[in-house]
């Protein structure tokens, strides 16, 4: 089989994320909020903008996310906010091309194939209409990138140009010095002293890249205040978990985690632990506790994650393959498929309880476009 027809007969890897993209609901909110800002910081002058329609108090908007509300104002100046949408739907394609450019090729084979299925399922509530689905580019971007036993000056450049990027993108750019932190604290506590005052610089570095941006300093100040004002105020997204109010997402966490100490206990008997806990994927997977949204990220890695340790097979104590079983999985998953195609979302609608029914109304977004821009 030549490359081409290889890459073929993989196409659907690429494009069932964004069938999953587009059978899921609009944001009803976020892609006319970031419109809005934009057009705020161009009317106003000033990337201090002030919000004049928010339910919140009136004050200089500190904004991490300036520069994704600059280009979504411009294409939906330019071209309508139909387009926009087209284009914000086309960014699945970089993303899980770099997702998949780290991923061997056997992970596509008949038993392994579930895996790549799962964490799709995992990533859907990120596939929203909201400029943050942009951050999650240079997350895996960087978690692909990032290899504290090598920190050679090509690599240290590349990734500094990144965080400047990130820290003009969304918020969770203070997620790249947290994780090469957590790597070196690991192999500190792990004694591993090769490279490791390097890489706590170097989180320190990343750290200070944060600063350039229109904001300053501010910008981690806003990212603080987001995470403790949302709790306070019980936006669900950053509220306590309700089992069966976040579902699937929390569930697949769970599952998530369970693959995961499954993985690493097989793993751990023969070759330890240390590399596999100092990795960012588990980092990531530790933040999943400080509320719902940060559940969906480890999704967006756990693929590279598996590549990068050779974790799929791995060998138990008397040298024989531990091969998860793929028959049950494919079962769940295929329920799962079922569970988020339209006629099955109309049922769960009228049998739910009316504060847990789904709402899915598809153009809600365009008529709140309409009121804002007015």
């Amino acid at each position: 089989m030549n490359g081409s027809s290889l890459q073929l007969k993989y196409a659907p890897y690429y494009l069932l994320p964004l069938i999953f993209f587009l059978v899921g609901p609009y944001s009803v909110t976020d892609s006319t909020m970031w419109i809005a800002w934009g057009r705020l910081i161009i009317e106003q002058g000033t990337l201090y903008a002030k919000d004049t329609y928010s339910i919140l108090e009136t004050r200089p908007l500190i904004f991490s996310s300036w520069l994704p509300s600059l280009l979504y104002y411009a294409v939906d100046k330019c071209c309508g906010l139909r387009a926009l949408m087209h284009f914000h739907h086309l960014l699945i394609f970089p993303l899980m091309g770099i997702i998949y450019k780290f991923t061997p090729i056997e992970y596509f084979t008949q038993r392994k194939r579930w895996i790549p299925y799962f964490v799709w399922f995992g990533m859907v509530p990120a596939f929203s209409e909201r400029p943050a689905f942009l951050a999650l580019i240079p997350l895996v971007l960087f978690y692909n990138l990032f290899d504290s036993d090598c920190w050679t000056k090509k690599k240290i450049l590349i990734l500094s140009l990144l965080m400047i990027l990130w820290a003009n993108l969304h918020g969770t750019f203070i997620l790249m010095p947290l994780m090469v932190l957590w790597r070196a604290v690991c192999d500190l506590i792990g004694g591993e002293k090769k490279n490791v005052a390097k890489t706590f610089a170097l989180a320190f570095w990343f750290f200070l890249l944060g600063f350039i941006n229109p904001f300053t300093y501010k910008n981690y100040q806003f990212v603080y205040e987001t995470f403790v004002y949302s709790k306070e105020r019980g936006i669900t997204e950053w509220g306590s978990y309700q089992f069966f109010g976040h579902f699937p997402q929390l569930q697949l966490w769970i599952i998530l985690w369970a693959l995961t100490l499954f993985l690493l206990w097989e793993r751990g008997k023969v070759h330890g632990l240390q590399k596999l806990l100092a990795d960012p994927f588990i980092f990531l997977m530790l933040l999943g506790f400080t509320g719902f949204r940060s559940t969906m990220l480890p999704f967006f890695v756990f693929l590279n994650f598996l590549s990068r340790h050779s974790l799929i097979e791995a060998p138990d104590s008397s040298g024989s393959e531990a091969k998860l079983n793929y028959l049950p999985a494919t079962i769940f998953l295929s329920v799962l498929t079922l569970a988020i195609l339209p006629p099955f979302k109309k049922w769960t609608a009228k049998i739910l309880p009316e504060e847990r029914r789904p709402t899915y109304e598809k153009y809600a977004i365009f008529e709140i476009a309409k009121k804002i821009n007015e």
